[in-house]
């Protein structure tokens, strides 16, 4: 197992957090529960509003930026939560929270936090969700994800090492090692049980770069993992956060909105009983840690690129709502033509404003909306 040197940075905290330097990631949770081994762990949970205790729901694991527990997760997982999921977003880094612009404090909590605790942690968190404690979870229709870059590799991550409902990654960096499609000790259990990805990213991201992005898909098609990677125009790195989600910012919304989609549509066409049958039977030969798949969760390009933001005026610090009127490139634009039809820009030479077919726009608002989730995990 390898050594935590987080200990030293706990200790850190303890002391800065006082003069308001440093967080606490229990501003940010609601729920505490045990890893198995006699540490306290933390999360955010979320129910939809209209809850049934007669009813079970799909849910997800929302995974957390570099900085820790925040805003971010936690307004992103009461949204999803409104859409019809029990959701759970743990704290990975056990209580050590800041801002994003602490940028020698995120560095060194990412590469300082063991993987294999993170990895232990998370499963606790998967554990607890589908637990009697929280109840009405299908154990089966848990989602990897949504994560935000730190997350959205924590996502691919936990996808490699056991069955999920399906992915989504949002920029996670360490798709620069998931481009050979032909290494199977990489890819673990992903793509299982014919299991989906979906994968978005920056079109002016330094890390994952849009050739890492095209990369990843062209790997995910040839390991005949069914996929969708949008590349978003005009923005960089983290451009699906609370500030211009609430703006309107057209990429924010849009990009939102396909994580939506994409997720109801998987738990629609698993609601069959034969589906969910077959699914559970299939479900217990992959829900155990893959031990042999290993892929880092960061790099020195991708700490860069975080550094650079404040630079630049991008991603995690460029929240200025500049950004209103670019484009994505993706490989299902029914999804975006729907949620943003307005725009006039075109996605690989058709236009988001283009006339979506009536079913595709009855099935693809229908799954926006999500209010069939409730009926058919009932």
């Amino acid at each position: 197992m390898t050594t935590d040197w987080t200990f030293p940075l706990q200790c850190l905290a303890k002391l800065l957090v006082p003069l308001g330097l440093i967080g606490q990631a229990t501003d940010f949770t609601n729920v505490q529960y045990d890893n198995g081994h006699g540490t306290t762990l933390h999360a955010h949970l979320a129910k939809p509003s209209n809850f049934n205790a007669s009813k079970t729901y799909p849910a997800a694991v929302v995974l957390h930026a570099w900085n820790g527990m925040g805003e971010e997760p936690v307004y992103f997982a009461d949204l999803l939560a409104e859409q019809g999921y029990i959701v759970i977003a743990p704290d990975m880094f056990r209580n050590l929270a800041t801002c994003e612009l602490n940028i020698p404090w995120n560095v060194a909590t990412v590469l300082l936090t063991p993987q294999d605790r993170i990895d232990g942690d998370v499963d606790a968190a998967i554990s607890y969700l589908t637990s009697e404690a929280v109840g009405n979870v299908d154990s089966t229709m848990v989602f990897s994800g949504h994560g935000f870059c730190f997350g959205g590799s924590q996502a691919l991550t936990l996808s490699i090492r056991r069955a999920m409902a399906g992915t989504v990654s949002l920029y996670g960096a360490n798709i620069n090692e998931l481009q050979d499609a032909s290494n199977d000790a990489l890819w673990g259990e992903l793509g299982v049980l014919d299991t989906q990805v979906l994968g978005i990213y920056g079109r002016d991201d330094g890390a994952p770069t849009p050739q890492e992005a095209t990369g990843f898909q062209a790997a995910l098609t040839a390991r005949n993992i069914k996929n969708t990677v949008t590349i978003y125009d005009g923005v960089g790195h983290a451009f699906v956060n609370p500030q211009d989600h609430k703006s309107g910012m057209t990429q924010a919304v849009t990009a939102w909105n396909q994580v939506v989609a994409f997720m109801n549509g998987i738990v629609v066409a698993s609601s069959s009983v034969g589906a969910a049958a077959r699914r559970e039977l299939d479900y217990e030969k992959h829900s155990h840690a893959h031990a042999s798949a290993k892929v880092s969760r960061t790099s020195w390009a991708w700490i860069w690129d975080h550094t650079m933001d404040f630079f630049q005026r991008k991603g995690h610090f460029g929240h200025g709502h500049t950004h209103h009127h670019g484009h994505a490139t993706h490989n299902d634009p029914s999804a975006l033509r729907i949620a943003k039809e307005e725009q006039d820009d075109s996605v690989s030479g058709r236009g988001l404003n283009s006339p979506a077919s009536a079913s595709d726009r009855k099935n693809v608002q229908q799954s926006i909306r999500g209010k069939s989730m409730l009926d058919a995990h009932a």
